[in-house]
């Protein structure tokens, strides 16, 4: 099932399968200048032996211009989870833009055992940041340059261990002439 109430949003299905049953709802607020958003999510998932149910919500604001922002948060019960206090998610972030620039942050802690049987986890057990920028310099028609472009991500996220466990880096340095040549 799926509607629309207004400013509210709402959808649902329960999946029987063969000795599988998987069920999720799903309900969204948007505010009506359209900055703010509320939703709540829960699925379930029941297979022979095993079990799990995940809980999330979120909540974002943006200024419908130049500045976005969120946070979410998840949790996660089951089967497979050994120990409740660490089968949270958290992520918030913001991010900053123009026509030309554009720069984003943001934190994450996903526990260990926060791992959707239906869903998608990059990485569980993980807590760090990541750090997005890029700036595009654009240049007079009349010169056989068009754009210059520079971009860079990092982030660093560490185990509950303490030990660094993902990390990536990347530079991106784009030339593109006038004869869109890049």
């Amino acid at each position: 099932f799926e509607g629309k109430q207004g400013n509210f949003s709402f959808a649902g299905f329960d999946a029987v399968g063969d000795r599988r049953n998987d069920g999720a709802a799903n309900v969204a607020w948007r505010s009506p200048d359209n900055h703010w958003r509320i939703s709540a999510q829960s699925v379930a998932a029941n297979l022979p032996g095993l079990t799990d149910h995940v809980d999330t919500t979120g909540v974002s604001w943006q200024d419908n211009k130049h500045v976005q922002a969120y946070f979410d948060y998840g949790s996660d019960s089951g089967t497979n989870v050994l120990a409740g206090n660490q089968a949270q998610r958290y992520d918030g972030g913001m991010y900053y833009y123009t026509n030309t620039f554009g720069f984003a942050a943001s934190a994450r802690k996903v526990g260990q055992y926060y791992e959707p049987v239906d869903g998608f986890v990059q990485h569980a057990d993980i807590a760090g940041y990541a750090l997005y920028a890029n700036k595009i310099w654009l240049f007079d028609k009349k010169t056989w340059l068009n754009s210059i472009q520079f971009g860079s991500f990092v982030d660093r996220y560490h185990a509950r261990s303490g030990a660094l466990n993902q990390t990536d880096t990347s530079l991106l340095l784009d030339v593109l002439t006038r004869n869109r040549i890049d």
